[in-house]
């Protein structure tokens, strides 16, 4: 994205004419940086002015929210492009439900300064048939959850994994993300041929962005909901601490029992 162009205010007036939201999200200080006329009725703002200013005022992005945008964020600087489907909290509406094309564009605030990475996004809001109220209250519930939820097809790619999943696991690349996601390779073997059986929960020591740590992993069979294919559900939940706790209890014991056959002895 280094040598791609760099946008200011006054050159996207264009969008102006469309009836469909565009606007542009600052993934520094992740608020509204542009928007264009047709996302002031939407957001139940009184001017465009309002709307930036009142985005900028407004509270921190939530954690899941920041971990969206910064997978976001990487898809873009590798040239790729998103669609996805966001619930908007209005201040001043009710929520709604859009699905959003998503891409990289770098802005400034001024011709001549130095660019830096934003999201233009394209939104088309969706109507009360085409987003089910108990599917959207079930989608936010896993977007919030602080569990990482994973979904994989049979051979391990990656189908879905929730913020959570993402902020901890990162982004998966090609191949049997499933196994590449154990520290043990061999754990992975044998939770596959075990799953026949059913339901597998196991602690695993699972490689994350900050290195290797413990969780209380579930590997289910599911159905890809799209395609219908078998795919593997992963449920986990940190226990790292846990497995601290009783590593350092183990140690205590190990030395109790050495002591009492020290004064034996």
């Amino acid at each position: 994205m280094a040598d791609h162009p760099v946008y200011v205010p006054e050159d996207l007036v264009v969008f102006d004419v469309l009836s469909t939201p565009v606007w542009i999200v600052d993934l520094d200080r992740g608020h509204q940086w542009w928007a264009n006329l047709a996302c002031v009725p939407m957001w139940g703002a009184l001017d465009r002015e309002r709307l930036l200013a009142d985005s900028a005022a407004g509270p921190r992005p939530s954690e899941t929210s920041l971990a969206r945008l910064d997978a976001l964020r990487r898809r873009f600087e590798r040239g790729e492009r998103a669609v996805d489907r966001w619930t908007l909290y209005p201040d001043h509406a009710r929520p709604f439900v859009a699905e959003c094309r998503q891409q990289g564009i770098r802005i400034a605030e001024r011709r001549g300064d130095p660019g830096r990475l934003a999201m233009l996004v394209e939104a088309r809001v969706l109507g009360e048939g085409e987003a089910d109220l108990y599917d959207r209250r079930g989608i936010e519930a896993l977007r919030y959850l602080g569990e990482l939820v994973s979904l994989y097809t049979e051979a391990g790619e990656t189908l879905m994994r929730n913020p959570a999943a993402v902020r901890v696991l990162g982004d998966s690349g090609p191949g049997d993300a499933f196994a590449a996601s154990f520290a043990d390779p061999a754990q992975a073997r044998d939770v596959r041929l075990r799953l026949d059986a059913g339901t597998l929960r196991l602690d695993v020591a699972v490689r994350t962005r900050d290195g290797e740590r413990w969780y209380d992993t579930a590997v289910r069979r599911s159905l890809d909901p799209i395609t219908g294919a078998p795919a593997l559900l992963v449920t986990q939940t940190d226990i790292n601490e846990r497995r601290a706790h009783l590593a350092e209890l183990e140690r205590n014991r190990q030395q109790l029992a050495a002591q009492a056959d020290e004064l034996r002895r």
